[in-house]
């Protein structure tokens, strides 16, 4: 096995909820404004979600026999192996498949999220400069679908954790497929940034958008690939 198959989801889950508050709280240190509050917590955001995607990436094209279709598995295996040396690679369902790696990929989102979550309860109670007592995050965006989403995602990828600890976790694969979604975060951070804070360039608004849909439908194509 590979040293990064020895890696600790527990560590990894501990490593992600004191990077992230760390992070955040370097990036608002000093005066702190609406909108370095919001435009901090967005960075960090598609900088993790880039993060995520491309780890996630890394791994599944690692254990391509173990979800890819078998047309793939045959025409990767002959490259990899064109003598055959190595005889017929064993094959598994994407359900029972595992990946210790995999798992502390899903544990450092799961760290993530909770940090997130909790900078954004934090944003919602802070008001503004001038005591008015709409919080900064609340007037800027939907905080409480956002933080009901974290809730929701960040508690099933806990419970997830939980079970891989216990050596009894289903469908890593399948949460690694998913994470490829994240790639499009990136362009909708920057068209949201653009749509609140250049409104005037409307084609850039439009291409950043444009960008985050293809991305967003590209990555759940591939993630269909996997069941095929």
């Amino acid at each position: 096995m590979l040293s990064i198959d020895r890696i600790n989801s527990n560590a990894t889950l501990a490593a992600a909820l004191t990077l992230y508050p760390l992070v955040f709280r370097l990036a608002v240190r000093g005066h702190v404004t609406p909108k370095r509050l919001i435009v901090s917590r967005e960075a960090i955001s598609a900088l993790h979600s880039l993060l995520i995607s491309f780890a996630s990436a890394a791994e599944l094209y690692r254990q391509y026999e173990k979800w890819a279709p078998p047309a793939y598995r045959g025409r990767r295996a002959a490259k990899d192996d064109p003598a055959g040396a190595r005889g017929p690679r064993p094959t598994l369902d994407i359900i029972d498949a595992q990946s210790p790696l995999g798992n502390a990929i899903v544990a450092w989102e799961c760290g993530y999220l909770i940090g997130d979550l909790v900078a954004l309860i934090l944003g919602a109670r802070r008001t503004t400069v001038d005591g008015q007592s709409r919080s900064i995050v609340g007037r800027s965006m939907n905080w409480k679908l956002l933080g009901w989403h974290h809730l929701g995602i960040g508690s099933a990828l806990a419970l997830f954790h939980i079970q891989a600890c216990r050596g009894k976790e289903k469908g890593v694969l399948v949460v690694l497929l998913m994470f490829l979604m994240n790639i499009s975060t990136p362009f909708g951070t920057l068209h949201w940034y653009l749509a609140k804070f250049r409104p005037a360039n409307q084609m850039m608004v439009l291409l950043t958008h444009t960008a985050y849909l293809a991305t967003y439908g590209l990555c759940r194509q591939i993630g269909n690939f996997g069941f095929r």
